[in-house]
């Protein structure tokens, strides 16, 4: 036969069960056997059963000082669910929103994130919010130089095939576009700032020359030969030519220059630039890129002054 105490923590049992949280009651926030013989302890049970109201009034105040605490299932659901969210929605006023989503189901990490997930009543942390933002404009921006640059350094199918090559040809493009639009923002930039560069007049070309290498980018707009590069900036101009070769952004440069209507070859070299027209230049930078093309330059620079 069960004792007084025995049939009042059946009370308490189903009053912390049915009663709280307030916003959302849900069993699996206060009931453990440690709350429940905590809060019966707290009653003289000599006379009537204390009722529902007076259990509920002073379980509210033991919850207030800490004396009934949140049972470990729900203290590891809420932790987890903040570690998956990098603490996104750590915010007192979110529990109650997160109580109400559960509707008395057992929390889970992974139920928490699913209800996240479905409303727009959650509010973020300041951090959470400042980087939302960040990654917004950085995806805005991406988006902007993506659709600039895309349909230029990666074009359409030819015209002229036939639907199977063209079937091919899209797939190929679409990987290719995939990955270009995986690059960081700031290979992008790279591509917006050469753009821009190569549309400003010398003037402005040798303002900013002068203000990052005085010296030597001043004498390469006069035209005067460049010093001779080390065998590491060489390597580095190399490596930084291949990568953009590897990425679709320019072709690879051939070994050596072929003049235009004729069947013969000569050594890339600063000399050779200095002679072409300013439209092939803009030619073989446009092909070729900068870092192949002084990398090419370099290399006979350095053979001839081998010979010496």
């Amino acid at each position: 036969m069960e004792t007084a105490f025995q049939q009042f923590c059946t009370r308490v049992r189903r009053v912390l069960a049915e009663y709280l949280p307030a916003a959302a009651p849900n069993q699996y926030k206060y009931v453990s056997e440690a709350n429940v013989y905590t809060l019966a302890q707290r009653f003289d049970l000599s006379g009537f059963l204390p009722s529902d109201t007076m259990v509920l009034t002073e379980a509210n105040i033991l919850i207030g000082k800490g004396i009934i605490t949140t049972t470990s299932t729900w203290d590891d659901a809420f932790r987890a669910f903040n570690e998956a969210t990098q603490n996104s929605y750590a915010l007192e006023c979110n529990i109650p929103i997160l109580e109400r989503g559960l509707q008395g189901r057992c929390p889970t990490a992974e139920l928490l994130v699913e209800i996240a997930n479905s409303t727009s009543d959650l509010i973020l942390t300041p951090q959470a919010a400042h980087e939302t933002n960040r990654q917004a404009a950085e995806d805005a921006r991406r988006a902007e130089l993506f659709e600039e640059f895309a349909p230029k350094l990666i074009p359409g199918p030819c015209p002229g095939m036939n639907s199977y090559a063209v079937a091919i040809e899209n797939k190929k493009i679409d990987a290719r576009r995939q990955q270009m639009w995986n690059w960081p923002l700031s290979q992008l930039e790279e591509l917006k700032t050469r753009k821009n560069m190569r549309n400003m007049p010398n003037d402005e070309l040798r303002k900013i020359a002068n203000s990052n290498e005085p010296a030597r980018k001043e004498r390469i707009f006069q035209g005067v030969p460049q010093d001779e590069a080390t065998s590491a900036q060489v390597q580095t101009l190399h490596t930084r030519g291949q990568e953009q070769v590897r990425m679709g952004i320019y072709r690879p440069i051939p070994s050596e220059f072929q003049v235009p209507g004729k069947e013969i070859t000569v050594p890339w070299s600063f000399q050779l630039l200095r002679q072409l027209p300013k439209e092939i230049i803009t030619r073989l930078i446009t092909m070729y890129g900068d870092n192949q093309l002084t990398e090419k330059c370099q290399e006979t620079q350095q053979r001839l002054s081998a010979r010496k």
